[in-house]
Order: structure tokens, then C-alpha cells, then sequence
């Protein structure tokens, strides 16, 4: 999938329309399971290295997008405050309400790109194993990135103080989904051998934007002909940019999806006659319902039965289950509140001299 179509000419197409050497009988109740085959030319992994490296530019762009979107903004701070008639506490919220978003959106938007490999789903007759199925990462990308354009729209063409802020808000959430699923689509096509490289240079490019962003921002508003209002069209410019980028040239990375597609494609072939089902697939029912209410739950805590509201025995079961709860992995793993202590400073630190200290 080079583009927008299912196809990509980096890719032979070299499987037969109706396989029948994966496990299974291929029958309703025992379908055949697809999974990636040696050197298989769909598995991500196996993409030509000039467009692996393609991907990771476009993706590498989309994260710059976002991270020069938070700062830009700082540049145009006295002028905010003078058109609109605001203190400068209330003008600053500008960066803050942007950098807000970027703690809501990954709620939503780092479930959806992927699905989790396994959780626990309780009912009152039965503990089932799930599978939860989003929807990949190309069309979270898609979708996101859209409406992180068109609300840039917004700012361009504000003129009163809650359509400004609004936007920032809106900006920030629906801009998050790079900065949190672009590092996962980098490990969707490179090896664990190749992925360093990839890797060092994707992770410097989000460092990259919001130093650059109150430069260009100070720059167009020294220029009377300008104002304000051209970084958002700026912002605009390099969000409308990026989202063509990445719907011709990232297709869907995601190998559980990929597989998916291409057990629904055998299906299809063979008029529904032959059964298939990718593995990550294999006896998991699909509810986008329990999908969204378990990964909005992630990251506060799954389920424990010590919780629930009825009697039932899930000893049995206790293998299935699996408790996540970041919390408590943070005060038990020492290197992981470190680092989230660490981070936390350093883009507080950034983001603050943005505007204590506009260019």
C-alpha cells in the first residue's frame, strides 16, 4: 500500500487467491490462520529500506508539524494581547490548552491506533477472552490529522478570545495521535536490527519543532503585513501538507490489521466457501463497544475481581487476566517514575520560557 489504494508496487503479489497451507481445515468452526510466512513481501518488515525510510520522513514530519504548532504560537503573544484586549495570563492559555491536548488525546487516540494483545472481559455466566480490534494506524493518522487541519482554520480566523482558545484545545488533542502512534508505526517496519537508526533521528525531530516555532513566530509578526493570524495560517500550511503526505505515501503499517485484511480477502475469494482468520483474530470476538470502554479504562486501571459487583469464581480463569495499573507500575519501577519525573521537568521547563521569554 504505497497510497490510498490496497496495492503497493513495492510489494510482489505473489500469494495464491485460495491458500490452504496455513492451520485449520478452513471450515466456519476451525478457519484457516493466517499469519506471516518467511520473507513474506506484505509483512512490513520486508518493505524495500527506500520506502521504509519514506514512511519514517512522513511520519518524522507529522510530529514536527505538531511540536512547531505548540510553540509558534508564543510569537505572537503582545499582538494577541493587544487585537483581542486580553491580560497576558489569559493569552499564554493559548500554549497551555495546546499542551493539555496532548494529555487528552492519547486517551482515545493510542487505543485505537493498535489493539491490545489480550485483556480480561467479565460477565455474569462466563469470563471471555478478547482481542480488542481498532481500527490501524493509517486511518487514526487520517482522520486526526484532518481535523487537526481544519481547526487550524479556526485560529486563522479568529477574532474574539474563546474561538482562539478553542481552538488550541482542539488543535492540541486531535495533533496528539502523532506524537503518540508515529513511534509505533516506526516499529511496524523496522527490525529490531534496524530500528536504532530509524528511531534516533525520528526521536529528535519533536525536540526540534518547538525550538524552532518561536523564531518563525517572532519573524512574521515583526512584518506589519502579517500579524498573528499568519502563524495559524502557517500552522495550516504545514498540517495541510502532512495530511497529503501521509495519505499517499503511509499506508496501514499495523501487522494485525494487514493480516486481517488479507483473511477477509481469501473469504471473499473464495465466496465465503472457505474460511480464514488472522491470528490475532483467532476465537476473539469483535464489540467496539467493550473495545473503547476497556482502553479509555487502561490508563487508570483494568479489571480486578476483587471489584466485582457479583459473586462469581474466576480462579479458573486467573491465567486469562491480566491487571494492568500504570499507578502502581509507576511506584513500584523505579526507572519508569524517574523518567516520567524527568520528562515532566524538561517540557515544563521548554514550555514555560515560551512565553516568560517570547522571541
Amino acid at each position: 500500500m504505497f497510497s490510498h489504494s490496497p496495492d503497493n508496487p513495492h510489494q510482489k503479489q505473489s500469494t495464491p487467491i485460495h491458500p490452504t497451507h496455513y492451520q485449520g481445515q478452513g471450515s466456519l468452526n476451525d478457519p484457516y490462520v493466517v499469519e506471516w510466512e518467511m520473507n513474506d513481501p506484505e509483512d512490513p518488515y520486508n518493505w524495500d529500506t527506500s520506502f521504509k525510510w519514506l514512511i519514517t520522513a512522513q511520519l518524522a514530519l507529522s510530529t514536527f508539524t505538531v511540536s512547531f504548532s505548540s510553540s509558534v504560537y508564543s510569537g505572537g503573544l503582545q499582538d494577541t494581547m493587544r487585537d483581542l484586549g486580553i491580560s497576558y495570563n489569559v493569552a499564554i492559555l493559548g500554549i497551555s490548552l495546546y499542551v493539555l491536548g496532548f494529555a487528552l488525546g492519547p486517551l482515545v487516540f493510542a487505543s485505537m491506533g493498535e489493539a491490545s494483545r489480550s485483556a480480561a472481559v467479565l460477565s455474569k455466566s462466563l469470563l471471555t477472552h478478547l482481542s480488542f480490534q481498532m481500527l490501524g494506524r493509517r486511518v487514526v493518522f487520517l482522520v486526526t490529522l484532518s481535523l487537526y487541519t481544519v481547526f487550524q482554520l479556526q485560529g486563522a480566523l479568529a477574532h474574539n478570545l474563546p474561538t482562539l482558545l478553542s481552538c488550541r484545545l482542539l488543535t492540541g488533542i486531535f495533533g496528539s495521535s502523532p506524537l503518540t502512534n508515529a513511534g509505533g508505526a516506526v516499529s511496524d517496519i523496522w527490525s529490531f536490527r534496524e530500528r536504532g537508526l530509524a528511531s534516533a533521528i525520528y526521536a529528535t525531530v519533536p525536540f526540534l519543532g518547538p525550538v524552532i516555532g518561536p523564531i518563525v513566530g517572532g519573524f512574521v509578526v515583526q512584518n506589519p503585513n502579517l500579524g498573528w493570524h499568519f502563524n495559524f495560517w502557517l500552522m495550516f500550511a504545514f498540517s495541510a501538507v502532512t495530511l497529503v503526505a501521509g495519505y499517499f505515501f503511509t499506508p496501514e503499517t499495523y501487522a494485525p490489521v494487514l493480516l486481517r485484511h488479507r483473511a477477509k480477502k481469501y473469504t471473499d475469494a473464495s465466496n465465503g466457501i472457505i474460511h480464514y482468520v488472522s491470528i490475532h483474530d483467532r476465537n476473539k470476538p469483535k464489540s467496539l463497544g467493550q473495545v473503547m470502554r476497556t482502553n479509555l479504562q487502561r490508563p487508570f486501571g483494568t479489571f480486578s475481581y476483587f471489584l466485582l459487583p457479583f459473586p462469581i469464581d474466576v480462579r479458573p480463569y486467573a491465567p486469562q487476566i491480566q491487571i494492568r495499573i500504570p499507578p502502581l507500575f509507576l511506584a513500584t519501577e523505579p526507572i519508569v517514575l524517574l523518567l516520567a519525573i524527568y520528562i515532566a521537568i524538561v517540557y515544563g521547563t521548554l514550555y514555560a520560557l515560551f512565553s516568560g521569554f517570547p522571541i
